[in-house]
């Protein structure tokens, strides 16, 4: 998911991934890396925030929650 295009085509199905299975940690992060690529921070967070209450130990979803909360300061 390293192109615009590609995160294009991906959105709809982590959106119904989260949709049908609301504690799927990883689609929550795959958004969350989304929504940053697209300077949606707050998205982002938000989703990062959805990844670690499904997966507390989530390390890559810590991960980006630090770094997006380090950029909105």
């Amino acid at each position: 998911m390293h192109s615009l295009e590609q995160l294009d085509e991906a959105m709809p199905y982590l959106l119904k991934t989260v949709e049908l299975d609301p504690k799927h940690a990883d689609a929550y992060y795959n958004l969350g890396v989304a929504y940053a690529s697209m300077d949606q921070a707050e998205q982002a967070l938000d989703s990062f925030d959805k990844a670690l209450e499904a997966q507390p130990d989530h390390l890559l979803a810590g991960n980006g929650k630090k770094i997006i909360e380090q950029a909105l300061k």
